[in-house]
């Protein structure tokens, strides 16, 4: 069974990383019988257009995201939004990429639940195959 993110959670993480301006904050939230994770990550990511000044989630190009993403067991130190793999297609090089902005309402957590569940559903078998 997939562990849920809750919208506290979630808040908690925005605020520790918009009080350090760096960072991110990863969930394990299942695992293969190899141990690769599948992970949901909250962090900075880089390569929007520039933010309107005071606006807490966002700085400068920066902006607070969230995606469902794997790591294998000898990744898990990996602390980087960006660094943090997402399924791909091998053969045609396709990403599964659920990246978006965070908005801290009930709604989006919903949303990031639902697209966790389907990424297992969808890559539970490959996920091994992609830890390089």
């Amino acid at each position: 069974m997939i562990t849920k993110l809750t919208l506290e959670s979630l808040k908690s993480n925005v605020e520790f990383l918009t009080d350090r301006q760096c960072g991110c904050c990863t969930y394990t939230l299942e695992r293969t019988d190899n141990n690769t994770s599948l992970v949901l990550v909250v962090g900075w990511s880089d390569g929007f257009e520039q933010a309107e000044p005071n606006t807490p989630m966002a700085d400068g190009t920066w902006r607070i995201c969230a995606k469902i993403g794997y790591q294998g067991r000898n990744e898990v130190t990996e602390t980087d939004f960006d660094f943090v793999n997402m399924p791909y297609n091998k053969k045609s090089g396709d990403v599964d990429d659920t990246s978006r902005e965070v908005e801290l309402t009930q709604e989006f957590v919903d949303e990031m639940n639902a697209e966790a569940e389907r990424v297992w559903a969808d890559w539970k078998d490959e996920l091994d195959s992609l830890v390089a």
